[in-house]
């Protein structure tokens, strides 16, 4: 049987939610507005594996998107225990997930699709939120990966020095102008003269614990208008440390430790590297999609998940960067 949590409802209604969700499982057949969720969400998965959080729309009475809501949701790996957690507010994602220190990363996205312009940390204890970093200063960027227990923020930040103005002579009006760089050239408009500095928080205290400075790296790079500047980094957790490229053009990755030092890391590449504990795939490389009923703050008691094992997906058949690779032990 299938109970709904939430506001009240006419028997009526009831028994339309009902055959929406048992029969269509998404409701390919209804208008947004009327079905009240999106037909399904990958979840992601908590550190320890031990649980799922999706993000689900309720799409209100009018089809304006100005009574959408997007809420966060938390789920036991059978689909049991489908509970609303937090109201996110714009255009909030969910980025890492904590079972074992208890907080979420949610991250806004800048307005080009390229990076993140805000990290915030939630507390799922007291459901708080604090603004870890906001990148809106001009040639600046920085990047948050928790390590593998969570009691760690490993911070990469990009900076450079401004030279000239991005879309200066633009006359459009257009908001994504950019320039692309391919490197690390005093030539570069916009912002040149790149600098990297890694370093450590605790998680609780917010304490700076190690601190690594690159001055010669060698990264793909977008400058926006007001010279916002967005990197592609690749960065990750291992139990040795922290594992992160200086080089587009090249595999040079380092390895920083708990103890400051640091040393060329030889990256291996003949698997799916995981950057974190907390992921969209498993660390057994299994994806979780997730069905679940929201419409006018009500909502079913279990969802259906779906497990898929990517191992076994071949890539040409489900498009996913793991699609058929082992997962790697870094």
């Amino acid at each position: 049987m299938i109970t709904f949590h939430g506001m009240k409802a006419s028997p009526s209604r009831i028994m339309l939610l009902l055959v929406c969700f048992i029969v269509l499982q998404g409701c390919g057949q209804c208008d947004d507005d009327v079905c009240g969720y999106k037909p399904e969400t990958v979840g992601l998965w908590s550190d320890d594996n031990s649980k799922l959080a999706g993000i689900f729309t309720d799409y209100g009475d009018d089809k304006s998107p100005s009574d959408n809501t997007r809420s966060i949701f938390t789920l036991n790996l059978d689909g049991s225990d489908f509970s609303p957690l937090y109201k996110l507010e714009g255009g909030e994602y969910l980025e890492y997930y904590s079972s074992i220190q208890n907080y979420m990363i949610l991250t806004e996205p800048h307005y080009t699709g390229l990076g993140s312009r805000q990290y915030t940390k939630l507390d799922l204890e007291n459901l708080n939120t604090e603004i870890l970093f906001t990148n809106d200063q001009p040639c600046l960027d920085r990047q948050i990966l928790p390590s593998l227990d969570g009691s760690v923020l490993a911070v990469v930040e990009i900076t450079g020095e401004e030279n000239g103005y991005v879309g200066d002579n633009d006359r459009s009006g257009s908001e994504t102008l950019y320039y692309i760089h391919l490197g690390n050239s005093d030539d570069n408009g916009g912002c040149k003269s790149l600098s990297m500095k890694v370093y450590f928080i605790d998680e609780k205290t917010g304490d700076k614990i190690v601190t690594f400075l690159n001055e010669h790296i060698d990264l793909k790079y977008y400058v926006f208008k007001g010279n916002i500047m967005s990197i592609a980094i690749n960065m990750y957790w291992s139990e040795q440390g922290f594992i992160f490229n200086n080089s587009t053009f090249i595999d040079d990755y380092y390895l920083l430790e708990s103890d400051g030092s640091n040393a060329a890391y030889d990256f291996p590449k003949d698997c799916y590297p995981l950057a974190s504990s907390s992921s969209l795939i498993s660390h057994n490389n299994v994806q979780a999609d997730i069905y679940g009923f929201v419409d006018k703050e009500l909502y079913s008691e279990a969802a259906e998940v779906e497990l898929i094992d990517m191992k076994v997906i071949s890539e040409t058949v489900y498009s996913y960067p793991s699609a058929g690779k082992e997962i790697c032990v870094l």
